[in-house]
């Protein structure tokens, strides 16, 4: 009887396929293409934000942002784990507090 090793989990497997995807997509964009698609998707970005007052697409600054950051990983601009790396969680917890403290006064 022969015995197999342990598979890793669901969740490793489907990042790992993931992680392969996004590289070899990166790969076969040029880098050019990456730059204008990064640029345009930036400036929609940058109008809805700027643009809340708009009838055909009312977002307000996070929906937006988080908009932006979402079309950016899924057209192959940035992978996900260079996204997750880009969070600097000094600037989110320091804006957290001082909505905790404003809040209380």
């Amino acid at each position: 009887m022969k015995r197999y090793a342990p598979q890793p989990s669901f969740t490793k497997k489907f990042l790992l396929v993931e992680k392969r995807h996004a590289i070899r997509y990166a790969r076969a964009v040029n880098h050019w293409e990456q730059e204008l698609v990064a640029t345009i998707i930036f400036a929609v970005t940058y109008i809805l934000i700027s643009g809340r007052q708009l009838k055909i697409l009312p977002l307000n600054r996070p929906a937006a942002a988080l908009l932006g950051a979402v079309l950016m990983v899924s057209t192959g601009v940035m992978t996900p784990e260079r996204a997750y790396r880009a969070v600097n969680y000094d600037t989110i917890v320091l804006l957290l507090a001082m909505m905790l403290v404003s809040a209380y006064l």
